[in-house]
């Protein structure tokens, strides 16, 4: 699979940005870091309703940016933030029952 398709250019008013979607598989990690050169932000995303997804972001992501770029900026992108009231579908796709307070 070509490279080509992890980048996306988006062009905001006068100003552009490359947008890279690095992979993610273990097959990848040792090369994924030589796509940090040059960075200037960092955008890590992570699911609201999955906390496996949050734990990720801390003890995968975090370490491995801050090891191979510890200037550059991180902003952490939490998503999904319209499921966490959607007891049908937590209730759906976390296989248990969803606490609420009363």
């Amino acid at each position: 699979m070509g490279v080509s398709k992890f980048i996306k250019c988006v062009t905001v008013g006068d100003g552009a940005m490359g947008l890279w979607d690095t992979a993610c598989q273990e097959d990848y990690s040792r090369l994924r870091p030589l796509s940090y050169r040059g960075t200037d932000v960092f955008v890590l995303a992570f699911s609201l309703i999955s906390k496996a997804s949050y734990e990720n972001v801390l003890k995968k992501w975090m370490p491995e940016l801050r090891r191979f770029a510890p200037n550059v900026p991180i902003v952490l992108v939490g998503t999904k933030l319209d499921l966490r009231g959607d007891k049908g579908y937590l209730a759906d796709h976390m296989g248990s029952n969803v606490i609420s307070s009363a």
